[in-house]
């Protein structure tokens, strides 16, 4: 037993379970480890900041316990090492340098510590929760040690402890933050929990080989971010959607590797889509999910197809029926990332039928339509095998695959670095050579595959008797290792594909229409997708013994057992109504005595002889080119899903659009996550055992199928982004179940930290995700909870403690046709309990790891009784909202039943019965009772009670995932607005360098600025997001000086609304807008009238052009798409210093309490309000002299609008004007002049005309001091 021996260093951290209010200590699990020293707290006291001081660490109490996890589990830590906060100052004055403005500290703190987590090793940390929310790991420094025997100090511990004096924790899983900002947490160390992955299962050793899928995705292999704009202001990372990483591949190989410690190789699958089941007509073609996306920051293309060009996926409720084609930039970049992490990778081009429901494409099968979304299959030559006028054994049939292989050559593509194009045919040939081409430029790979599963196509004769698709396969293989000589080809058959092809048109014939490929130099391997069944479990077997000895459904011996035996090799099911009723027939061959020929489980007897074909009764006398044992079997797919009897048959899947959509054979389609996990347990054990061929298949080539690159919980929880979530439940998917626990392996484990080995549990069945124990106890407490809520019986056995699930478990019933007959007794006794004393209904707690582990409860149906009591359990562990409701179900029918029970006596020699079997009396009561207890003396008196096995049924669908508040995918992309307006209202002329944000979703954000691009300081803080939007047409130039009824904007705003004011409102400075002109300033303009006349668009009337002295901006007139800015408080000034008013400045943009930063945006500002504006009411007259008098009147910027002054102010302290005279665009004289009128002499004007002129053409601008020159003023004045 291990505790933790350290000094106290404040309250408590964490819980064992949900997210607030436990304690560390809550019973869950056996506890052990290793002992942790008091002086490995760092100085061993609380920090006391000199300006903190309310801070607090939290920490253990000397002798707490140490967790322990079995499988999946979220818990909380202890603190184990910390130093003092360590405080950051920064000191700024308000304004400019030369400023006086008051100077401003802000004082930061952040923490260094270490938290342990449980004993070791784990495989993974996979979120963590910080005062209730889940953390973006990706935000701060976490380093985790996993416990292991072999890890190192960390290196912030060392270095604060000194070299060899920092514990490296060994034996403990923990982790440790480096500088954890406390500004969101109070300025204190918050309460912390962690999901820990410890898995306890003997499947995640063995697993080294894996197939990663795309998903629904697009961009999902890049190992980098890909973003797209949303909207205004914001934006989203498409292949980010969980908060551990920086992409969802990047997380979902991380923990793929973390509980997968052997993975050797994993098949990349890369899908192209097919578009109709006549092969003949079909398209082989890359796909998008959508047409288009905005500011797509690495555009998607496949083969040198662009979005635009690629084919649409079908549509199916509102979205796309499948995730798009993988990009090939991110299939390079999974290919370089694997290898980097030590892989092999093997290529998989996959096609995916892209059949939509109510298709009117012709049926090559004779239906009403094609199959929605069929299995590839199904892809055939029109009109297929069986039916009238087939194509098969003619030369249509040649005709229709050589249109659908195409005549694609590897030098029709194009090359350059990385990428690879081609613009020719969409055929087969050119979908498997454009990826033998992009794995030749991604620098190669191990292993690749040239198609999968299309037996339709390979069953298929021409005129001659050959096997066309078959020769195109070998073709195609040459090809491929022309370009990949040293990489490894196969075929990845279909397990009713690889060993032959028997005609069912009562010929008798038997075809190895495969040995071309198989036999060829090109191919290295026989590749199959094995979903053979391995078992014929039915819920009757629970009552009687199952034909084939296995004692449960996911019997470990059972299912190893039917790798070489059971349905297809020693017996099969003649008809659907033979299999219901179970009646075999065996499997032989009355013709020449190989009965393997006819069972396509008996992969051995297939591989190790010579092929002879059959055709019209008569074994040829010439063997195929198959030479025996001549090449490897990989397993290109080994899978079964999670689901009820999945052993039955594991090839099928859930998946409501698809024809294909099924459950296996007698299936209550139960989710159960133990029987996936027995099934390929039994084959990596049967495959790596001595009972296997030698060299025939290589337990390093098992591709188990399948790891998505989604990661897990995001899939299958984020049901917005992916609408396959719900297939995951019984899916043969194996992410969030690697790593996790079931029942039996959670027994098994608990025993042996007890170190009890006589134990069997291979009768136990069902799920537990996990278990954790935070306090000392011993291993029946442990388990006690368990056995009760899932009714498993303990029983011992020859010395053995043998543990079985009372309902899961075959349990045939034993005869006691003699009893003792004892003096004065009656043979049997029968008691039947009152109905009240009885539960009408049950309740079950437990932790729902779809609900981030937080407390749920589910009732049981209520039963009709006269009683209202609850049969509650307590079940302190993890497991899926479906499997405790069954499990309530069961506790309430067990409950139920066992009203009766019997007694009665067996004379002492009979000891064929033991508690927990079943016994019947054919001369007593009627009904099956499970012995209770049996007490041995001159007879053995039995107790039993009444006892029904039943499998149940699908509860009711589980609840959906928690959704994660923290928004993974979404990218900080603001809109930002540095504007240099004009003086529309008082203030310094830099207060009117303002900022204008506006992000999605908002977050507090500060403007900093640079002279160069670092070093930046910050400037402005903006509370509140401003309400920002874009022209919805163009805006021409308009009236001045009052309210224009003429004219209309419409303005589309990203969010926010506007109203109508009056006009007195207006005039006073209401309802200001600003509109960025075609001359880069901005036009402020006001509006009287605002109406919605859609969802976010707005119809403005009244408006008010050119105010602020913006007519330059109001006549250089507005695109459509033009930015518009509300002039409101949220524009805020960028605090700009007299002497930076016109520098450039970079700029940037960063949110608040995250890395999120925009820019750098380069800006000079200032200057507008420090412009003169230009004067108005130019006009002219002749002298008496006849010459031009100009006058004009000046305009003021700065308390300019004041009525009751004889004049405006002047803004600058002279008053001064540059007066020109124009022809055209030529200034024929220029004159400085100090008042508001200038006299252009007649003689100046003949020599710069040579005449007088009838009209004449003049600019002003008043000049300044800030700014030498002001807005102009023209003017053409007739004479």
């Amino acid at each position: 037993m291990a505790t933790l021996l350290l000094q106290a260093a404040g309250a408590a951290l964490g819980s064992v379970f949900g997210p607030v209010g436990a304690i560390i200590g809550r019973a869950a699990g056996a506890l052990a480890g290793n002992a942790v020293d008091r002086a490995l707290i760092g100085g061993g006291t609380t920090v006391r900041g000199s300006r903190l001081s309310t801070a607090r660490i939290p920490g253990a109490d000397e002798g707490t316990a140490i967790n322990r996890v079995y499988g999946a589990a979220r818990i909380g830590g202890t603190m184990i090492w910390a130093t003092r906060f360590e405080e950051e100052v920064t000191s700024e004055r308000t304004g400019g340098k030369s400023s006086s403005g008051p100077r401003v500290e802000t004082f930061r703190y952040f923490a260094n510590f270490a938290v342990g987590l449980c004993e070791g090793p784990v495989a993974s940390v996979r979120r963590v929760w910080v005062d209730g929310k889940e953390l973006d790991l990706t935000k701060v420094e976490m380093r985790f040690y996993p416990g292991d025997g072999e890890q190192l100090p960390d290196p912030l511990i060392e270095a604060k402890q000194g070299a060899g004096i920092a514990p490296a924790y060994r034996g403990l899983a923990y982790v440790v933050f480096e500088r954890l900002p406390l500004d969101n947490y109070g300025n204190r160390i918050p309460l912390m929990q962690f999901e820990v992955v410890r898995p306890i299962g003997r499947l995640e050793e063995q697993v080294r080989a894996i197939c990663i899928t795309p998903g629904a995705t697009e961009h999902g292999y890049r190992t980098v971010a890909v973003s797209e704009k949303t909207g205004a202001g914001s934006a989203r990372v498409i292949n980010r959607n969980i908060l551990q990483g920086p992409t969802d591949w990047v997380v979902s190989v991380d923990e793929l590797m973390a509980v997968c410690p052997n993975v050797e190789g994993v098949a990349l699958v890369v899908s192209w889509f097919g578009t109709d089941l006549r092969a003949g007509n079909c398209r082989i073609v890359p796909g998008v999910e959508v047409r288009s996306r905005n500011n797509e920051s690495s555009p998607w293309s496949v083969s040198g197809v662009s979005r635009a060009e690629a084919y649409l996926v079908s549509r199916l409720d509102g979205g796309p029926a499948y995730g798009g084609t993988p990009d090939d930039a991110s299939v390079v970049s999974a290919i370089a990332d694997l290898k980097a992490r030590g892989l092999k990778v093997f290529l998989y081009p996959f096609v995916m039928m892209d059949i939509g429901e109510g298709s009117s494409l012709p049926d090559p099968y004779g239906g009403t339509g094609q199959a929605a979304y069929p299995w590839r299959g199904r892809l055939t030559c029109d009109p297929a095998i069986g039916q009238s006028g087939a194509a098969d054994k003619t030369a249509v049939a040649r005709g229709q695959i050589e249109a659908f292989c195409g005549s694609a050559q590897a030098g029709h593509f194009s090359v350059s670095g990385q990428r690879v194009t081609y613009g020719g045919e969409e055929s087969y040939r050119r979908f498997i050579l454009h990826y033998a081409q992009l794995a030749k430029a991604a620098g190669g790979v191990e292993g690749f595959i040239i198609g999968s599963e299309m037996r339709g196509l390979t069953q298929v004769r021409d005129e001659t008797g050959a096997f066309p698709f078959v020769n195109a396969l070998s073709a195609l293989a040459f090809d491929v290792k022309a370009l990949l000589p040293s990489t490894k080809l196969t075929y990845a058959a279909d397990w009713s594909e690889y060993f032959g092809y028997h005609p069912q048109d009562g010929s008798g014939d038997v075809y190895f229409n495969l040995d071309p490929l198989w036999a060829a130099d090109a191919i290295d391997a026989i590749g199959i997708d094995n979903y053979m069944p391995l078992s014929d479990w039915r819920d009757d077997d629970l009552a009687q013994a199952n034909p084939d000895g296995m004692r449960t459904a996911d019997d470990p011996a059972g299912l190893m057992a039917g790798i070489e035996s059971g349905e297809d090799f020693d017996w099969y099911y003649a008809s659907e109504a033979a299999r219901k009723a179970r009646v075999r027939s065996p499997i032989s061959d009355g013709l020449a005595g190989k009965p393997w020929v006819f069972r396509y489980k008996d992969i051995e007897g297939w591989w190790a002889n010579r092929h002879y074909e059959r055709v019209g009764g008569v074994e040829k006398a010439s063997p195929t080119a198959w030479l025996a044992r001549s090449k490897p079997v990989w397993f290109t797919e080994l899978g079964c899903g999670a689901v009820d009897k999945g052993g039955n048959q594991p090839n099928v899947f859930a998946d409501p659009k698809s024809a294909e959509s099924a459950a296996p054979y007698f299936s209550n389609r139960m989710r159960s996550d133990a029987m996936q996990r027995r099934f390929l347990e039994a084959h990596h054990d049967w495959w790596s055992g001595s009972g296997a061929p030698d060299s025939m298949v290589d337990p390093g080539h098992l591709f188990l199928w399948s790891w998505d690159a989604r990661p897990y919980p995001a899939f299958p929880q984020n049901a917005a982004t992916w609408t396959d979530g719900p297939n995951w439940r019984t899916g043969h998917w194996l992410n969030g179940r690697l790593g996790s626990g079931t029942l039996a392996d959670v027994i098994a484990t608990v025993l042996r930290d007890h170190v009890f080995e006589d134990f069997d549990v291979s009768e136990v069945s069902g799920d537990l995700t996990g278990y954790v124990q935070g306090d000392l106890t011993s291993a029946r407490n442990l388990i006690e909870p368990l056995l009760e809520t899932f009714q498993i019986d303990a029983l011992e056995d020859g010395g053995l403690l043998r543990f079985r699930s009372r309902g899961k478990a075959s349990l045939p019933a034993m005869a006691a046709p003699v009893l003792a007959d004892l003096e004065e007794r009656p043979l049997w006794q029968e008691t039947r309990g009152h109905d009240s004393d009885f539960a009408a209904e049950a309740v079950v707690t437990f932790y729902n790891p779809d609900l981030d582990y937080e407390q749920a409860g589910v009732r049981s149906h209520r039963t009709q009784s006269a009683t209202n009591r609850v049969l509650k359990s307590d079940l302190p562990a993890v497991v899926a909202e479906q499997t405790a409701l069954a499990a309530a179900e069961g506790l309430l029918r067990d409950n139920r039943i066992g009203r009766r029970s019997i007694r009665f006596a067996l004379p002492p020699h009979d000891l064929r019965f033991q508690p927990g079997d079943v016994v019947t009396l054919p001369d007593g009561p009627q009904g099956r009772f499970l012995i209770s207890r049996i007490e041995d003396g001159e007879v053995r008196e039995v107790e039993a009670r009444e006892f029904s096995p039943s499998a149940g049924s699908a509860p009711a669908e589980e609840m959906g995932g928690k959704q994660n508040g923290g928004q993974p995918s979404s990218l900080f992309a603001p809109v930002v607005h540095l504007m240099d307006l004009p003086r529309f209202e008082s203030g310094e002329a830099a207060s009117f360098a303002r900022g204008a944000v506006f992000a999605r979703p908002w977050r507090t954000i500060g403007l900093s600025s640079s002279v160069s691009e670092e070093g930046y300081r910050g400037r402005a803080l903006i509370e509140r997001p401003a309400k920002v939007g874009t022209l919805a047409g163009p805006l021409s130039a308009g009236v001045r000086g009052r309210f224009d009824w003429s004219k209309t904007v419409e303005v589309d705003l990203a969010s926010g609304e506007l109203s109508s004011a009056s006009a007195v409102s207006v005039l006073n400075g209401g309802n200001l807008i600003a509109v960025l002109s075609g001359n880069g300033a901005w036009e402020v303009l006001a509006f009287q009238q605002a109406e919605e006349i859609s969802a976010g668009r707005w119809r403005l009337g009244g408006l008010l052009r050119a105010l602020a002295g913006t007519d330059d901006a109001m006549d250089a007139g507005a695109e459509d798409g033009a930015a518009v800015v509300v002039l409101d408080s949220a524009v805020v000034p960028l605090s700009l210093g007299s002497e930076e008013i016109g520098l450039r400045l970079n700029w940037i943009a960063e949110a608040a309490g995250t890395p999120g930063k925009a820019g750098p945006f380069p800006f000079e500002g200032g200057m507008r309000a420090e412009t003169p504006l230009s004067p108005v009411h130019v006009r002219a007259r002749r002298d008496g002299a006849g010459a031009a008098v100009f006058s004009w009147v000046r305009r003021g910027r700065i308390d300019a609008d004041n009525w009751m002054a004889a004049d405006i102010p002047l803004d600058e302290p002279f008053e001064r004007y540059r007066v020109e005279m124009l022809s055209g665009d030529v200034v024929k004289r220029q004159a400085d002049v100090t008042a508001a009128t200038w006299t252009y002499l007649q003689a100046d004007e003949l020599a710069d005309f040579g005449s007088l002129q009838t009209a004449l053409t003049i600019r002003v601008r008043q000049m300044g001091q800030r700014m030498p020159l002001g807005l102009p003023a023209m003017a053409t004045v007739d004479f």
